[in-house]
Order: C-alpha cells, then structure tokens, then sequence
C-alpha cells in the first residue's frame, strides 16, 4: 500500500500530494494525524516558500473517509467514540497550523472537492482550480457536521448566506460558481 500522502519539494515549494485516488482521496485519522506533522515540518523549513496540496487522481479529495468511519463503527463501536475527540484534535491542529505559518498556501483543486477538501481550500491563501472541478458541502447527506474550520472560514469567503446555503442544502456546484462566490481565486485549463 502506497503512502496515502507524498511530500515532496521543489524550487523553494512544499508540495502535499493527497494519494489515496481509489478512494479519491478520502480524508483518514491517520492522514489528518500526518499531516499536522507535515504541515508543522514545512512551516519550520527555512527552505521551503510556499506550500502547494494537491490531489492525485481523478479528484482533488472526497471529502472524510466515511466507509472507513463505517468499518471501524462496525468493528469497534466503543473503541471508535473513545478515540473521536483525539482525531478531530488531530485534524484541526493541520488547519490551525496552516492558517499561522507566514508562508503562502496554495490549493490546487481537479475533478471532486467535497468536506475536508473544501475546509483545506478555505484554510489556505489561495485556491486554483481545473476547469473539470466540481464541489459540495455533503456533509447534511451523510449526517454530519461541519469540520475542518470550514465553519468559520466558509461564511467570511462566500458571506454568511451563501454558506448556510451550501451547507444546508448540500447541492453540487461548479468551478465557475466557486470562482464568482470568492472560493476559487483562479481557474485552469487541464
């Protein structure tokens, strides 16, 4: 099994590569575990400028692993609940971490953004996206609530309306939407 994120750099520029493209990118614990450290380890390196995540695949991220959250509920109920509040810890270190480091971050966006894709694109100080990328805020689908600061952030980008939109309604919208409401900063041709 191929590690689930790359780290790489290049010219001065951290590069995070979300790889998990048979899941298209689903966020794991571990993942979120990953990257506060990732994220802690660019912001000290005094050679790196710039941070740019990705996705490998089809699609940018599908948002949280939810099958997997349903496979460990299955296994381990208990277990599971007990450990909750150590991985929504975990996952909001990465954002906290990417919001104070005095280095760009750049989120560059293809195919399907959902959940913790778009609390990653509102985290950072800029965001591209593909012509072919297309959003949602699922979470009201799959009974959950909003995570990943995209709580706080999402209503500063978009105004508060649009985002009670979003995330009440859970409708899919495009990369052109994204750019005309100020989530997407600019749109590339693949």
């Amino acid at each position: 099994m191929s590690d689930p994120l790359l780290i790489e750099k290049a010219d001065g520029v951290g590069i995070i590569t979300l790889n998990r493209p048979e899941s298209l990118n689903a966020f794991t614990a571990k993942m979120a575990q990953d990257l506060a450290v990732m994220v802690q380890d660019f912001e000290r390196d005094a050679d790196v400028r710039c941070v740019l995540f990705r996705g490998n695949g089809d699609s940018f991220c599908a948002g949280a692993d939810v099958k997997g959250f349903l496979e460990d509920l299955a296994e381990d109920r208990e277990g599971h609940a007990a450990g909750m509040e150590q991985r929504v810890v975990s996952g909001h270190l990465s954002f906290h971490r990417l919001r104070r480091m005095d280095k760009p971050v750049i989120v560059a966006t293809h195919g399907k953004t959902a959940g913790m894709g778009i609390s990653l694109m509102c985290a950072a100080d800029l965001s591209l996206a593909a012509n072919d990328a297309s959003y949602i805020l699922a979470y009201r689908h799959v009974g959950l609530s909003l995570d990943g600061g995209v709580s706080f952030f999402l209503p500063r980008i978009v105004g508060v309306r649009r985002a009670m939109e979003m995330a009440l309604l859970g409708e899919p919208f495009s990369a052109g939407e994204a750019r005309d409401w100020g989530l997407v900063n600019r749109i590339v041709e693949v």
